[in-house]
C-alpha cells in the first residue's frame, strides 16, 4: 500500500542553518509539501504577518541570529493576525530558562537535533489530523 501524500500543506521552516532547511524542505517535498524557508525570524515573521502567503505549520529552531525563536512566537502571538499555523520548535540546545518560556508558550511539540526528517514529518502530520 502506497503511503498517502500531503496535499496543499506548506511549511514555514525557520532555521539559520541552510544545510538543515534545505535538507528538511527537501523532504517535506517529496512527501508533496510546499516549503518555504528563512535563514532568520525577522524575515519568517514577515513572511507571515504580510497574509501573502498562509503555512499550515511554523518550524522554528530557538538559537537564531537577531530575533531568537521564543521571540519570534511571542511576537506572532502577539500580532493581530490570524494566521492559523501549527507552530513547531526544532531546537539543538534549550537552557532550562528557554524550556520553561517555551512551554509557557505552547507550541504543539518541541523536536531535539539531531532528528530524522522524516518522524519530524510524521509528527507534523499527526498534528494536523
Amino acid at each position: 500500500m502506497k503511503k498517502k501524500r500531503a496535499k496543499n500543506l506548506s511549511v514555514l521552516i525557520i532555521d539559520d542553518d541552510v544545510q538543515l532547511r534545505r535538507f528538511v524542505g527537501m523532504m517535506f517535498e517529496r512527501e508533496g509539501w510546499l516549503v518555504c524557508d528563512a535563514p532568520e525570524a525577522s524575515y519568517a515573521l514577515s513572511l507571515v504577518t504580510s497574509r501573502d502567503l498562509l503555512f499550515n505549520v511554523i518550524l522554528v529552531d530557538i538559537a537564531l541570529p537577531g530575533m531568537n525563536g521564543i521571540d519570534f512566537i511571542k511576537a506572532l502571538q502577539d500580532s493581530s493576525v490570524e494566521h492559523g499555523s501549527l507552530i513547531g520548535v526544532i531546537t539543538g540546545a534549550a537552557s532550562t530558562e528557554q524550556e520553561q518560556t517555551l512551554r509557557a508558550l505552547k507550541p504543539k511539540f518541541i523536536y531535539r537535533k539531531p532528528f530524522n526528517p522524516l518522524d519530524l514529518i510524521q509528527e507534523v502530520e499527526r498534528y494536523l489530523e
